[in-house]
């Protein structure tokens, strides 16, 4: 937890799948087509972010327990990020922070403006650059 004295979780015991965040986000009424926008709040970690290992390791145990009980997605979205600065020395610099997402297969909710989504992204994409 931030702020506070302790040791730091070695990164193989890291809980990577945001289950638990997404399944409140879900909860939640879902009348128009839905972005769900999760920060992991994790360390840099080893594996890129657009590896196979990535995706293996955090998206897919999101998408594959629906998949396999044959439910449609709830998002039409679903975007992690993660942006460690908290986790660099004062004098180091920062780690690189990254946003990645999952598009819904079989979302409830048609999307009239696919293009919106992809400002979402392209948003989320600038985080910490500066406008040119």
């Amino acid at each position: 937890m931030l702020g506070y004295a302790g040791e730091r979780v070695p990164d193989e015991q890291l809980d990577l799948v945001p289950n638990r965040l997404v399944n409140k986000a879900i909860k939640k009424p879902i009348t128009n087509p839905f972005v769900i926008f999760i920060d992991l709040n994790l360390p840099p970690l080893p594996h890129d972010p657009l590896s196979a290992d990535w995706l293996e390791r955090v998206a897919a145990p999101l998408v594959r327990d629906r998949d396999r009980k044959g439910e449609p997605d709830p998002w039409n979205l679903l975007l992690l990020s993660n942006f460690p600065d908290h986790y660099a020395d004062d004098d180091a610099s920062h780690p690189r922070g990254y946003v990645n997402g999952v598009f819904g297969k079989n979302p409830v909710h048609a999307v009239a403006h696919p293009e919106a989504f992809t400002a979402i992204v392209d948003a989320a994409l600038q985080y910490g650059s500066l406008p040119q």
